[in-house]
């Protein structure tokens, strides 16, 4: 069995057991996560909020990261690592898979644009180089201020990121304008 038949094997599974509904209010939590949680986590784990985080930066180096947990503080820090552990690493899984069941829904399955099975998967690489950006993110709360050298590679993680997500987004706008325009022409 080739990869793009195992492709679209999962994609018939998750269009037989995912729905709108789950990717509606999976996509409200992400925006609660985003836009409550996120913001005042930092408060709650009994550190400051410095903006923006590194995880919402494009890229950032060595200086930044020295920088960005200079100011945090101790306390900070603390907050900022309770904050990737508790929240933003199992958010990273959670997003990735409601992403992925998005594309599945919108997979045009035809010959059309950019219509490769496999491309549904992209999200999990947004989740990987994430959970990888994180991992970095706590080695760094808990070496600082001695940052290991291989952390000057954070910053790489967290531009992949938001490239696969870019990437992803574009994708699932052209499926969802195809869709409109096969619905349109039927």
């Amino acid at each position: 069995m080739s990869v793009g038949s195992r492709c679209l094997s999962l994609i018939q599974w998750f269009r037989a057991h995912g729905r709108w509904k789950v990717v509606g209010a999976g996509l409200g939590v992400i925006l609660i996560v985003n836009l409550v949680l996120f913001p005042r986590a930092p408060q709650w784990f009994g550190g400051k909020a410095v903006f923006p985080p590194l995880d919402i930066r494009l890229w950032y180096g060595a200086a930044e990261i020295r920088d960005y947990l200079s100011a945090l503080g101790a306390a900070g820090r603390a907050a900022y690592g309770a904050t990737t552990t508790w929240i933003d690493m199992p958010y990273a899984l959670f997003y990735g898979g409601v992403y992925t069941l998005l594309l599945a829904l919108l997979y045009p399955g035809d010959r059309r644009l950019l219509s490769y099975p496999c491309l549904i998967f992209l999200p999990l690489l947004i989740t990987l180089f994430d959970l990888a950006e994180n991992i970095g993110i706590l080695a760094a709360v808990h070496s600082f201020p001695h940052l290991p050298y291989w952390l000057r590679w954070m910053g790489y993680f967290t531009l992949m990121k938001w490239l696969f997500a870019v990437v992803t987004f574009g994708l699932a706008l052209l499926w969802l304008i195809q869709r409109r325009h096969r619905r349109r022409a039927d």
